[in-house]
């Protein structure tokens, strides 16, 4: 936690932003203890696009913005664990029980009473990282409606064990375990804004991500299972399993694109350029393996594919 002034009895205090003792942090806010002084403990830690302060406290607190900004890209989530309280934002006031969750901005705004003693959690999310307008998510800024959908029980235990584990989780289970918050977070938007949700496992979503990273680089001829393991931070065996879960294998799809690749190419590449360039762009060395494997595909070499192409055109 980050105090950097008193300010008539109260504390501007920040919990994400680590801003030189000169100025006020980012997410700065003014806390007014009601009983002096102002006692609470906090940690921070950090999981994947997701930063996280763990505050507790004996006593009640009352809490407002520093002040406002339209420029910030950014939702900060509230999850009571203990204690009570109220959050209100855009005209909607929600009473605050163990397990309820707030989504709200800093670009309006908000009051936050806490009764002690609390366990609050609040962390900064990436609005891209959330899939949602900020129509929409303005729409549930504050609104209890987010507590009541069927992710928020898992997303709120998820993340309650995270403060007192994180120091000991390797990065590679952070980023995942940041991958299935944000997923089960962008679920309770939905739901709360009628939607219906989308149920996914950590399994699809580190497959979207590792899969992303793949298609950025087919150009590579050592695009092996060991390399993007380590490249997204998780193991080969689990990498395995993704791909097992997809229906498929690291090696086959990786394939697959590259062919694909060079298939699409086929098409509109100059007819003087080598099969062999063609190839060495989609990561294939060797001239007689793509041959072998466009003809595997497609039922004939890469040079007849490209015939074909040209006789349709």
């Amino acid at each position: 936690m980050h105090i950097t002034s008193t300010l008539g009895g109260a504390v501007v205090s920040g919990y994400l932003d680590d801003a030189p003792s000169d100025r006020a942090p980012g997410d700065a806010v003014v806390v007014r203890p009601h009983e002096d002084p102002y006692r609470a403990r906090s940690s921070s830690w950090a999981l994947g696009r997701l930063l996280g302060c763990d505050i507790r406290d004996d006593y009640s607190v009352s809490v407002r913005p520093l002040a406002f900004s339209t420029a910030i890209d950014t939702r900060f989530l509230g999850i009571l664990l203990e204690g009570s309280g109220t959050f209100a934002q855009n005209r909607t006031e929600t009473a605050l029980r163990p397990g309820s969750m707030v989504l709200y901005s800093r670009s309006a705004p908000f009051f936050l009473d806490l009764v002690g003693p609390y366990r609050y959690l609040v962390l900064a999310v990436d609005v891209d990282a959330l899939g949602a307008s900020d129509r929409d998510l303005s729409a549930v800024a504050g609104s209890a409606a987010l507590s009541d959908t069927a992710a928020a029980c898992i997303l709120t235990g998820l993340l309650a064990g995270v403060p007192e584990r994180w120091g000991a989780l390797p990065a590679a289970l952070r980023l995942e375990l940041a991958d299935v918050a944000l997923s089960l977070l962008r679920d309770c938007v939905r739901e709360a804004r009628g939607e219906r949700p989308t149920v996914r496992s950590a399994e699809d979503v580190v497959y979207d991500r590792v899969v992303e990273w793949i298609d950025g680089r087919l150009a590579d001829p050592d695009l092996t299972p060991a390399r993007i393991a380590e490249a997204n931070h998780i193991s080969v065996s689990y990498l395995h399993r993704v791909f097992r879960h997809a229906g498929t294998t690291v090696g086959e799809h990786v394939l697959a694109r590259r062919v694909e690749g060079v298939r699409r190419e086929l098409q509109t590449a100059s007819r003087d350029e080598p099969l062999a360039a063609v190839g060495r762009r989609w990561g294939f060395r060797d001239p007689s393996r793509l041959s072998k494997v466009v003809r595997q595909r497609f039922g004939r070499s890469p040079r007849e594919l490209r015939a074909a192409e040209d006789a349709v055109s």
